[in-house]
């Protein structure tokens, strides 16, 4: 019954029907002429109604002597069965419709594992005692088993493919249903198997340019990262200073852990406390590496510790017994055996010793039920029914991203040293105002339009990708571009120009044109957008992407005329000054003077070296341009000081103009810095940097103004 109902086989009914109702009309036209040699030309409604008997199964034979047609021997039993199964054609057709008119129901498209056990909790999403809600499975997705499925008025679509989560063809699935859906909270649900297309999809998706797009809810994951989100909600790290955490395989699910923890760590935990992690793995050197390049606040939020042993000895190598394990192994029966293992090594506490399983997971509960569970320390996770838990709760894209964007705001502020709750703004976002939630969210829904008018994109963090920075005159056409989108939607909105905002008469004084702003209000608009692709690459950071240029303005990357505060002797002196100061900070970092080509006194330097500090001082204007500030030819009236924000900006912005000269003169990266063959260990983004290599560039950048004050020059704000 399942084989002919199911909306996959809908060609196959089709098929079927047509072959029956051909065969039973055949079969009726048969019958009808052997029935009107029986009764005669002129009993015609006799004919008619023996037809009728025929296809009830009624038909009596005549009492005559007379012998029947050889057809009328036959057709009194098939035309009946024939006549049930066009019957039962057409009433599995009529209910596939009513079926394709379900409202406010899940559509599921999957056939194997995966799909069967996320089928299961989406129908029960509070356990099986729980209220059940609609869900309709379709192993198919092509358009014609969705449309039966009630793709139309579902509120959400689940593509899991078979147990291979192929992307592409999951993908095919998802662009099917989004045409065919109607309603406006639709959410398409992707589940691909390869995390790193799962990350290139999010970041495609991030960037789309219109927010009120038919695919704009689309969700990207894999079930390892479902998994280990949900789980990580469960565990408290109220209390903990530093959490041993012992993950066992460099899989997804072990991977996934670690960045949740350290997620849930930034946000929650201990500010004076450091998770450690020690992954026990063949790679482990390399999967820890990998994770610190696409997740740079995982290094510097936990410390990561490394062990290329077998697990036994592994274990025995740690006297204590971690807050949680993970066994993650794809071999199921092995991570069992071990994790039952570790309960020999240590005194397991609640929950400390987590199973990840897939092919073993319908039988958890059986083993629990069956065998002792250690006292309530086992915990089996099933990663396909996790994830379907973690679909259930989703957020929105957009609200996510808003949210990593007030995380950002919380990790700088606290980096700065402050304390969570000593400014309004300073609370988890669930504490935060509605007025406050709205202004992230206006944030996050600037970014694809900030990227597109600079020409910047998103992808997968690497260390691969050139450093971003502002180019010279992106700063003035953002800010032009954000204030005339606020006009046109303030004047779709029916507002309009007024020399005092007025609410009710939806009037506002600066619906004008860019230049009839004031320099004050303009300004404003600068600082604002300036911020916005580093506090975006920070938010982003926490989901491993970030901003990547696609193309650079070539008007952009000609020469800039030479300012006139910038003669040949302040050049030079800047230049030395400049120069002098990197000396302090090595020798003060322990390196010996003359050691390296580069530490040497001025007088001694290398052309090339010299050259390298003048371009710069050259760059001091474009620095000082993003802040709307340049260098003038006479003394400071009052000291200059750039705020916390700014500094951090700016360091930034030289460190990537520092890599960028580098690269462009032949250096490549390397561990160990070795001038003879241009390598150096500090040809990396920003965000890979060790936080003492940070803080150096931090305090070059506050000593800006001091050096300009040497050389009889100023920095003014315009």
């Amino acid at each position: 019954m399942g084989f002919i109902t199911a909306p996959e086989f809908r060609r196959v009914r089709g098929i079927l029907r047509w072959l029956s109702f051909a065969l039973l009309l055949f079969s009726l036209v048969g019958a009808g002429i052997s029935l009107y040699g029986i009764h005669g030309p002129h009993h015609w409604s006799q004919v008619l109604g023996d037809e009728v008997q025929l296809m009830a199964g009624s038909w009596q034979q005549p009492s005559s002597d007379k012998a029947l047609p050889w057809t009328l021997t036959f057709l009194p039993t098939l035309i009946p069965l024939l006549t049930t199964a066009f019957g039962f054609l057409v009433l599995v057709d009529i209910a596939t419709g009513f079926r394709g008119l379900t409202r406010n129901h899940i559509v599921l498209v999957g056939d194997g594992a995966a799909a069967t056990a996320v089928a299961a909790r989406l129908r029960r999403p509070r356990g099986t005692k729980g209220p059940k809600q609609r869900l309709l499975v379709t192993k198919a997705g092509d358009p014609a088993s969705l449309r039966d499925s009630g793709i139309k008025q579902a509120r959400a679509v689940v593509v899991c493919g078979d147990d291979t989560f192929d992307g592409a063809t999951n993908v095919a699935t998802t662009k099917a249903a989004l045409p065919l859906a109607r309603r406006e909270d639709f959410t398409a649900h992707l589940l691909v198997g390869d995390p790193g297309l799962a990350l290139a999809l999010r970041a495609r998706r991030l960037v789309k340019a219109a927010p009120d797009d038919e695919d704009q809810r689309i969700r990207v994951f894999t079930v390892d990262e479902l998994a280990a989100r949900n789980h990580m909600r469960g565990v408290t790290l109220e209390h903990q200073t530093r959490p041993h955490v012992l993950v066992v395989s460099s899989d997804g699910f072990g991977q996934a852990v670690i960045v949740e923890l350290a997620r849930r760590w930034s946000a929650e935990g201990s500010p004076h406390g450091t998770p450690l992690v020690t992954l026990v793995a063949r790679d482990a050197h390399r999967a820890l590496q990998a994770i610190a390049d696409r997740w740079p606040f995982v290094a510097r939020t936990c410390e990561l510790r490394a062990l290329e042993q077998p697990v036994e000895q592994a274990m025995l190598s740690i006297p204590d017994r971690p807050f949680r394990s993970y066994f993650c192994d794809d071999d199921e029966d092995h991570a069992l055996r071990t994790a039952l293992t570790a309960a020999t090594r240590w005194r397991p506490g609640p929950g400390s010793i987590v199973v990840r399983l897939t092919r073993l997971a319908t039988q958890s509960e059986a083993f629990t039920d069956i065998f002792d569970d250690l006292g309530g320390a086992l915990d089996p996770v099933s990663v396909y029914d996790a994830a379907a838990q973690e679909i259930v709760r989703s957020e929105e894209p957009l609200l996510a991203f808003a949210r990593a964007i007030h995380q950002s705001y919380l990790d700088d502020a606290t980096r700065r040293g402050e304390a969570l709750r000593s400014r309004p703004l300073l609370v988890p976002w669930d504490e935060l105002p509605e007025d406050a939630k709205e202004s992230n969210l206006q944030q996050a829904r600037a970014f694809p339009r900030t990227l597109a008018t600079i020409s910047c994109s998103v992808a997968p963090r690497s260390r691969m990708a050139d450093p971003f920075f502002f180019l010279p005159g992106e700063v003035e056409r953002l800010a032009r571009g954000e204030h005339e989108h606020w006009v046109a939607e303030r004047r779709a909105a029916g507002w309009k120009y007024g020399q005092t905002r007025n609410q009710g008469k939806r009037t506002h004084p600066l619906l004008v044109p860019w230049e009839r702003l004031s320099d004050d209000v303009r300004s404003r608009n600068r600082a604002i957008v300036k911020e916005r692709p580093l506090l975006f690459d920070r938010a982003l950071e926490r989901e491993g992407l970030q901003v990547v240029r696609l193309a650079v303005d070539p008007a952009a990357t000609g020469p800039a005329p030479t300012p006139a505060w910038l003669t040949p002797g302040a050049l030079d002196l800047l230049a030395r000054n400049i120069h002098e100061r990197y000396l302090a900070d090595r020798v003060a970092d322990g390196e010996a003077m003359f050691s390296r080509p580069s530490l040497q006194h001025w007088d001694s330097l290398s052309d090339d070296l010299k050259e390298a500090n003048r371009a710069q001082v050259r760059d001091i204007g474009a620095k000082l341009d993003v802040l709307e500030a340049t260098v003038v030819r006479e003394p400071a009236t009052h000291p200059f000081d750039f705020s916390e924000d700014e500094v951090e900006m700016l360091a930034r912005y030289e460190h990537d103009r520092w890599v960028s000269q580098r690269i462009a003169a032949g250096w490549t990266y390397g561990p160990e810095r070795d001038d003879a063959h241009k390598v150096h260990n500090l040809l990396l983004p920003w965000l890979y940097l060790s936080s003492h290599k940070q803080e150096t560039d931090r305090q070059m950048i506050r000593a800006l103004p001091d050096q300009l004050k040497a050389a009889g020059l100023s920095i003014v704000r315009r």
